[in-house]
């Protein structure tokens, strides 16, 4: 039997050690959160926190509230995303920052760091569909993970070993740096492997981390936006000079053209601006890295550059489908000018209506993206699913459409020449000429639109793989887990596995050698044995990035449209309608005297101003044409001062051409 005294020393000894716990853990408690003798416990009285481990809670609260019914209506405004039930420890954590948990200790115990992290990762996406983001009183970086010297309230289902160390919950999920997370600028939330998370992409290292690239990117988008704006623009003033001349089913050349003015007009302004539309400061941080603009309430004009780029976009394409229809409907169905242009009011509904619909929805649902390259705004950049949906199904429909109803045209054209060229050796010249210009003037649009539609379906395909690449090149410089060595140490447990040994051994091992990353990859595999499978899409993918070439050659078929539709406007009648505009502005006028009524002054004498007569011969015209035409012409002669007559016999002229 031990001595008496020895048991006493032994006794004390331990109550000292107590003692000591007992001190540092409340000290602790002193440092993290609210500590007050006088604080007293009450029922917890809240409708919101009921069904909960506790019921017993004492104020002031961790956030500053000094009464329950105070606490009560703020935590009333999460009731509906709680009903959401975006994550199931989510009640838990807002219900111990508004009600603390009454403890013996008689202080505050916060919610551990990971189960703040965890409600935000799979609630702050909900939050930002409706304009709300995490809220600043809930940020996760004024908690601390739970370890022996410092205590925490978190859900009893998650792994208190893992929760010990900041790491991910999954070896293989993205975890967005601190100071790339968008705070007040709710962004969407971005797909990186399986992982969704709301996060911002850094300004300049996003894909093209080079500053050479993005210098020629901007210069090469510059040189092709400002040849196709001067071209466009000119072809619009021409149209306007002379109207009458473009009729349908040429109108639709006009618009197009005109589409393509503002669609380039908007690429110069990108590059005037600069970063400072692209790029946007996170408020909540001003000395963190600046971020590429997402969304439609970070930036306005980015939201403009956007709408008037992406409209235009749709219309240039609505209007090709109108333009190859208008010229089935005058090839195939021998419809005349008139009849067509009956129908133009159900055209520019068409063309104008269904973009601004598409455009008006991508507003809503706040998928407007910035381009790094270009300084302007787009969608579908880094998200395949709207791009899919917004951008290459639509367009492949309406070029496609178009195809069709340009072969069906060229098919009336080619029966009608083979007519001709039956009966009796007629000349062909004339239809083979209009065959070949109708078939040049279809691939210059054809042979561009599907080199972009290609290039957007690359990117829609690879995507995903450069999304991870890009984490590949971020993880180091951002402090967190890389795919690329996460994936190995997936692929190496999944190796160790397989050759016999037993999960228990491999995380004891890893263990023993403080190798987290690794026992989180046997869990990985535990929990999902298709982890090996999206281990090694990461391997594959850690290197992935777009290739410059592509992308500068999209934005050069997306220009070069505009540019060669305006050279076809460009003929002898185009410069003529110019030569005429010129002389006019540049010629002095030509009547010395109009006072007498429209008389002019010779030898002193007044004398009726007379128009010249015109030669109504056409060589196109029938001969009872000729015969009438001349008889009219001798009347006309016999009134010269008959103004109407003369405009009535020109417009008589006019319709009775064959």
């Amino acid at each position: 039997m031990a001595p008496p005294k020895l048991i006493f020393y032994l006794a004390y000894a331990l109550c000292l050690c107590l003692s000591c716990s007992a001190n540092s853990v409340v000290s602790s408690l002193e440092s993290d959160g609210r500590y007050d003798q006088k604080q007293e416990c009450m029922v917890l009285q809240s409708k919101v926190c009921t069904d909960l481990p506790y019921n017993r809670t004492n104020f002031p609260n961790i956030l500053g509230h000094q009464t329950q019914e105070d606490a009560d209506r703020e935590i009333e405004s999460y009731k509906a995303l709680i009903n959401v039930k975006c994550s199931s420890t989510l009640k838990l954590f807002l219900c111990v920052l508004y009600f603390p948990v009454c403890n013996v200790l008689r202080a505050h115990l916060k919610p551990c760091r990971s189960l703040c992290e965890e409600n935000r990762r799979k609630c702050e996406p909900v939050m930002l569909r409706f304009n709300f983001g995490w809220a600043e009183n809930l940020r996760c970086d004024q908690f601390q993970y739970h370890s022996e010297n410092k205590l925490c309230i978190n859900d009893n289902s998650t792994d208190n070993q893992r929760d010990s160390q900041p790491a991910e919950k999954s070896l293989l999920t993205f975890k967005c740096p601190d100071v790339l997370l968008p705070g007040r600028l709710k962004s969407n939330p971005i797909k990186i492997g399986r992982s969704e998370v709301s996060c911002s992409l850094p300004c300049n290292t996003t894909f093209f981390a080079s500053q050479e690239q993005r210098r020629f990117a901007r210069h090469w988008v510059l040189v092709w936006a400002v040849v196709c704006f001067l071209f466009t623009l000119l072809s619009v003033i021409t149209f306007l000079l002379d109207q009458t001349r473009f009729q349908y089913p040429e109108r639709p050349f006009v618009y197009i053209i005109m589409c393509y003015c503002m669609m380039s007009a908007v690429y110069i302004t990108g590059y005037g601006l600069g970063d400072s539309v692209s790029c946007a400061t996170n408020p909540n941080n001003p000395n963190a890295t600046r971020v590429l603009v997402r969304g439609t309430n970070q930036n306005t004009p980015c939201a403009i550059l956007f709408m008037v780029e992406y409209f235009f976009m749709m219309a240039s394409s609505l209007w090709w489908l109108i333009l190859t229809f208008t010229w089935l409907l005058a090839s195939s169905f021998q419809w005349a000018q008139e009849s067509i242009s009956n129908l133009a009011h159900y055209f520019h509904f068409l063309a104008w209506a269904v973009p601004a619909a598409m455009t008006i929805t991508l507003l809503i649902l706040g998928e407007v993206e910035a381009d790094s390259l270009t300084g302007i705004c787009f969608t579908g950049i880094t998200n395949r699913d709207i791009l899919l949906g917004f951008v290459i199904i639509p367009n492949s429909i309406f070029l496609l459409l178009g195809v069709v109803f340009l072969l069906i045209g060229f098919a009336s054209l080619i029966k009608i020449r083979r007519f001709v060229k039956s009966q009796s050796g007629g000349r062909t010249e004339k239809f083979e000429k209009l065959i070949m210009r109708i078939g040049f003037l279809g691939a210059l649009y054809i042979v561009p639109a599907f080199v972009t539609l290609g290039i957007w379906t690359y990117e829609a395909a690879e995507m995903p793989y450069w999304m991870i690449g890009w984490w590949q090149r971020i993880c180091t410089e951002y402090g967190i887990t890389c795919p690329a060595e996460a994936a190995a140490k997936v692929a190496k447990a999944a190796a160790a596995m397989a050759a016999g040994g037993s999960a228990r051994d491999y995380v004891a091992l890893a263990n023993q050698q403080r190798e987290v990353a690794e026992k989180l990859a046997v869990e990985q595999l535990a929990s999902d044995p298709a982890s090996v499978e999206l281990a090694s899409q990461l391997a594959a993918a850690s290197n992935s990035e777009p290739r410059f070439e592509f992308i500068m050659l999209k934005y050069l078929t997306s220009q070069i449209i505009g540019i060669s539709f305006s050279l076809w406007v460009w003929s002898n009648k185009t410069m003529k309608a110019w030569y005429r505009l010129l002389q006019c502005r540049l010629s002095p006028p030509r009547q010395t005297a109009n006072s007498n009524n429209g008389a002019t002054v010779a030898n002193g004498v007044s004398q009726p101003v007379v128009d010249p007569v015109p030669d109504f011969r056409h060589p196109m015209l029938a001969p009872q044409a000729q015969s009438l035409l001349q008889q009219q012409q001798q009347q006309l002669q016999q009134h010269p001062n008959n103004a109407s007559r003369l405009a009535y016999f020109s417009n008589e002229e006019q319709r009775i051409i064959i």
